[in-house]
């Protein structure tokens, strides 16, 4: 990484999904072989219920726990870089910005446990974050990027092609989620 030629990054990158990849499916079509159709869908619910099938939920909790301000950062920063301008704090003022900051990260910490209250089934929440993430990561961050990044050097067919995506991935998205509220599984 210490390069400023990306290439044998990229190499060392692309073997390890390769090698990632077919450990996961490795281990997928063993786990399917031995067991087959009496494995729940969710893994936790396939240990045993003792001391020992507990502690890896108690685990995968503290983990989540562990790693929940990491991977939020990326919404709280959004999330400030939107609503701290609005605000307009007058000079001598500054020392309401962290009780600001604080707030709208206890407002979005608040959301999640509301969320994870509403959806307790994990494999409904793995669902719904899919169809939501599928369709934001596959079509509108792509389209959003294309246009913010080289409105003028491309074509006009690419800004239009960039400008389909955006309002095709809102509506798959919508319509994965509404798939996924009202499936009755």
């Amino acid at each position: 990484m210490g390069h400023t030629d990306p290439k044998p990054f990229m190499k060392i990158a692309t073997i390890s999904y390769i090698m990632g990849g077919a450990i996961y499916c490795y281990v997928m079509t063993v786990g399917y072989l031995s067991y087959g159709e009496n494995t729940r869908h969710a893994v936790l619910d396939n240990f045993p219920q003792n001391a020992l099938g507990r502690s890896a939920n108690y685990i995968i909790c503290l983990a989540l726990v562990c790693s929940y301000i990491l991977q939020m950062t990326p919404i709280f920063k959004i999330v400030e870089e939107v609503v701290m301008p609005l605000l307009d704090v007058p000079p001598g003022h500054e020392w309401v910005t962290p009780f600001v900051r604080s707030s709208l990260r206890a407002v979005i910490v608040a959301i999640t446990v509301m969320l994870s209250a509403i959806v307790p089934d994990m494999e409904k929440m793995v669902a719904l974050t899919g169809a939501f993430a599928f369709s934001l990561l596959c079509f509108v961050l792509p389209g959003c990027f294309y246009l913010k990044l080289k409105p003028d050097d491309g074509g006009w067919w690419e800004r239009v092609l960039a400008m389909t995506l955006i309002p095709l991935g809102a509506i798959g998205a919508f319509v994965g989620v509404i798939g996924v509220v009202t499936d009755t599984k």
